[in-house]
């Protein structure tokens, strides 16, 4: 059974056992029940152009 599957059969309003013994039970960590996908975009990070010179500093083109 995939980790997606087992995360299905947790329930939420469960009261008879908590969210911990579910996971526990199902063999899933806690943290994969909060855990939410991040687009491509937002996960990879651009940093700054080093690059380009600016026209200001000759020596240190990148400050």
């Amino acid at each position: 059974m995939s980790p997606s599957e087992r995360r299905e059969m947790i329930r939420k309003d469960n009261t008879d056992l908590s969210l911990t013994r579910q996971c526990k039970l199902l063999n899933i960590s806690r943290s994969s029940l909060y855990y939410t996908p991040v687009g491509f975009d937002q996960a990879i990070y651009k940093g700054p152009n080093s690059n380009k010179t600016h026209p200001q500093h000759k020596i240190w083109s990148y400050l």
